[in-house]
């Protein structure tokens, strides 16, 4: 190949990120394009781009199924994907327009089972929500509401407590925003339950309806509202409905600072007994060994109230308590990750072992606690980041840091102009971590280059043998600085890491240092480029604001694989020709990283339901869950639509 040829293709396979470093146009996966840029706020025309690419190169069934299935994970909670709402409605309504509205409606019922109810609430009223959907949003609604009014006859007449959805709490109520304008939702369902001959007398029996089957749930809300708050169980009041009624539970006013005389009874409303009872119950369970519930929080919905803002004791309190139950939620879900690891390290070895006493011997050294090794944080804190990704940044930054190996926990590096250092470790509370961090210099530009060398310059003064160098995950938009000490115009972030430490290697060791385990992590939409290409060993590349996917960090059998010493020579734009050496681990592509993901066994209610469809893009479509499969993740199946993010039914 001429150099001409080589510095064409090159060059056009790159582009440059919003600050002028060199990266790649695309990951030569549609599919990981849209997985990795699926963050919130994703602008819907950028999605719809990035969507109809990655339906081009699905030319197969089982291809269009992973979007449909991408759809699920993006919206999925309790530990198995994203988490996120409006970029699920959005997938589903462009899986609907590319498949056909009936392939998706096939699927719909399972949406509360990783969502929640309102999810269809939302769905009918988002714009253009095609008719089959819509339709079947409300079959749905309906036939929960009548299935919960039979339990609830049934558990009358059998004297026992009725099992009850949540259908009746978040169905749309007359005089919403959901029943005004041309959406008339509440009208909508009280003439498909009752008929439209005579809409008021539907209107009523609707009204009476929900109301009945929504006062027998004995939410926290109807326990509000009736001012029974001395009655609320803050053990299984649920993460998000904790957050943000807080102050309410507390009896603290909005604004102003409690007085130490008010400390007993709160400030907002000292003379009501319910109220005072309330604040006392919820100072219990703080401190209880029950706890109170934070698995549904995003990290950053916590951190946001430790940032800047002043908290009362006991809401720092409550704050550290939801922190502590996040960090629990996230590390079980790792702990059933590496579970499943090992079963396939196991099975693979069997058909190798030399018998039962070889496969026992590796069975004892496979790791019996879970942490995230040797991981440390970068967390970008550059003025690009400012706002939410900034939140999530300093949020997944601490959260790792408590989750990595003890010789490497309570530390983390953020960057921006300047790399600093953070140590953590005298920090007990999460208001206390996140105001260390917020001391650190932050609203620069994006100066990846030296956040890495200042990783290795502290490898290189330590002469660290290779196997203590650590692994990397880097919480950012990606959009950074053009390097200016090393590497050529077209080298990318990676591929400048790469080189880095292998050069750092031979002088340290005398033989260059593999490339850590890098996870770049994007927490901004609407951004340029990519880090690395789908098939690059020892990369991963997640993104969104949830913890859950932590647990891909430790998924997968090869987590840490054989290394390669390999030699390339590339022709630079300036017609010179660059010579370099390193080494390369082999490990999981960010291609595997997201087959792991869509290939969750949690995910196969939905490739069942799609495989059971006899017309349309899925006619062909054919899928067999493995032996025992639904048995191992039993205990990581969605919970029933009676839980959500939002609330934990107890009608005792």
């Amino acid at each position: 190949m001429s150099a001409f040829i080589a510095t064409m293709d090159l060059v056009d396979s790159r582009t440059v990120t919003s600050n002028g470093d060199a990266c790649l146009k695309k990951t030569s996966s549609g599919l990981l394009d849209l997985f990795f840029k699926l963050v919130r706020g994703l602008d819907a025309e950028e999605l719809a781009s990035l969507f109809s690419a990655a339906v081009t190169e699905a030319t197969k069934p089982e291809a269009k199924a992973d979007l449909i299935l991408l759809a699920f994970q993006t919206r999925a909670t309790r530990g198995h994907g994203k988490g996120e709402k409006e970029l699920t409605y959005q997938l589903l309504k462009l899986c609907a327009k590319e498949f056909g509205e009936e392939s998706v409606a096939a699927v719909l019922g399972l949406l509360p089972h990783y969502g929640y109810w309102k999810d269809l609430v939302h769905l009918l009223a988002s714009d253009d929500c095609p008719r089959a959907l819509a339709d079947k949003s409300e079959e749905l609604i309906c036939q929960q509401l009548l299935a919960d009014e039979a339990e609830s006859s049934a558990a009358t007449a059998d004297k026992r407590i009725p099992s009850l959805s949540l259908v009746a709490k978040y169905a749309p109520r007359e005089g919403t925003k959901f029943d005004k304008g041309p959406l008339r939702l509440a009208q909508r369902l009280a003439q498909r339950l009752f008929g439209s001959a005579n809409p008021a007398a539907s209107a009523r029996k609707y009204r009476k309806l929900c109301s009945c089957l929504n006062s027998q749930l004995c939410t926290t809300e109807v326990l509000m509202a009736a001012g029974r708050w001395e009655e609320i169980r803050f053990d299984r009041v649920a993460s998000l409905c904790l957050q943000r009624h807080r102050k309410a539970f507390l009896n603290e006013e909005l604004k102003g600072v409690l007085k130490p005389a008010q400390d007993a009874t709160g400030n907002r409303h000292p003379d009501d007994p319910a109220r005072v009872a309330a604040r006392l119950h919820l100072r219990e369970a703080i401190v209880s060994k029950k706890g109170v519930q934070g698995k549904a929080l995003m990290p950053h919905e916590i951190v946001q109230h430790c940032m800047g803002g002043s908290l009362s004791t006991l809401e720092a309190d409550l704050m550290n308590a939801q922190w502590a139950s996040l960090r629990a939620g996230t590390l079980e879900a790792m702990r059933k990750a590496a579970e499943l690891r090992d079963l396939q390290v196991l099975e693979a070895a069997a058909p190798a072992a030399a018998g039962l006493g070889s496969l026992a011997a590796l069975e004892r050294a496979l790791p019996k606690h879970v942490d995230l090794g040797k991981l440390v944080a970068l967390v970008d804190v550059s003025a690009s980041m400012s706002g939410t990704p900034m939140e999530a940044a300093i949020a997944l930054g601490i959260l790792v840091s408590e989750l990595a190996a003890p010789t490497f926990r309570d530390r983390v590096l953020t960057f921006e102009s300047e790399p600093n250092w953070v140590d953590l470790s005298s920090h007990t509370s999460i208001r206390d971590k996140v105001r260390a961090c917020e001391q650190a210099p932050w609203g620069g530009s994006t100066n990846f280059e030296a956040a890495c060398e200042r990783i290795l310059g502290a490898a290189e003064a330590a002469k660290l043998p290779p196997d203590e160098v650590p692994n990397l995950i880097v919480f950012s938009d990606m959009q950074f600085d053009e390097a200016r000490g090393h590497g050529g115009r077209w080298e990318t972030a990676f591929e400048r890491l790469q080189r880095r430490f292998a050069e750092v290697g031979q002088r340290v060791c005398g033989a260059p240092y593999a490339a850590p385990r890098i996870i770049f992590w994007n927490l901004r939409a609407n951004t340029v480029g990519f880090p690395v290409a789908k098939d690059t060993p020892n990369v991963q590349l997640l993104s969104g604001y949830s913890p859950a996917l932590l647990k891909l960090v430790v998924s997968g059998a090869d987590l840490v694989g054989d290394e390669e010493e390999v030699t390339e020579t590339a022709v630079m734009p300036d017609g010179s020709i660059q010579t370099t050496t390193k080494v390369v681990r082999s490990g999981p592509t960010p291609e595997q990283t997201l087959r792991t993901a869509l290939d969750d066994a949690v995910f196969d209610a939905v490739r069942l339901q799609l495989a059971a469809l006899e017309a349309g893009p899925f006619k062909d479509y054919a899928f067999a869950p493995k032996e025992g499969a639904f048995e191992m993740v039993a205990k990581q199946a969605p919970a029933p639509p009676a839980e959500d993010d939002f609330e934990v039914v107890d009608a005792n």
